[in-house]
């Protein structure tokens, strides 16, 4: 037959319906907040613990205060930007078995949007840190904070 040339009918396919909003079902729920905030205490500790010895190092090595804050920024946006961005996981969210999911693919975000939503926390979180609070007032029962949602990202459960 000869090619077809056009938009095909209605409902005959030929286009990849676009995504939902949501999760994906291969994804488990939304997660809790308990874990979610047990996750972050554990990565904030892992990140302070590598930045004090880095900044240490710095400072013994006659370094200016400006390289530590330096040092800091690359240690925390490499951790958060990879792990969560492309392993979608950090060690904190590993110990409690979550990750962090693109709301329409369900796949990793990528490092940029992990920076992306790593700012927004850090940034949000400098107004009485409502930042770290904004998951409790998501009206779409996600427990998606302001981060999340400028990134487009959703921490799920693992299981």
């Amino acid at each position: 037959p000869p090619p077809q040339y056009g938009q095909p009918a209605y409902g005959q396919g030929g286009y990849a319906s676009a995504p939902s909003y949501g999760v994906p079902p291969a994804a488990g729920g939304p997660a809790p907040l308990g874990p979610r905030l047990g996750a972050y205490a554990i990565d904030f500790v892992l990140t302070s613990i590598v930045s004090a010895i880095v900044g240490g190092i710095i400072g013994a090595a006659g370094g200016a205060q400006v390289f530590s804050v330096l040092a800091e920024l690359v240690i925390v946006f490499g951790y958060y930007g990879y792990l969560n961005g492309v392993q979608q996981q950090t060690l904190g969210k590993r110990m409690v078995g979550l990750k962090v999911i693109d709301v329409n693919t369900g796949g990793a975000i990528g490092f940029w949007r992990a920076c992306l939503r790593y700012l927004v926390l850090g940034l949000t979180a400098l107004i009485c840190l409502l930042g770290y609070f904004s998951p409790f007032f998501d009206s779409t029962k996600r427990n998606q904070g302001w981060h999340d949602k400028a990134s487009s990202a959703l921490v799920v459960t693992t299981q």
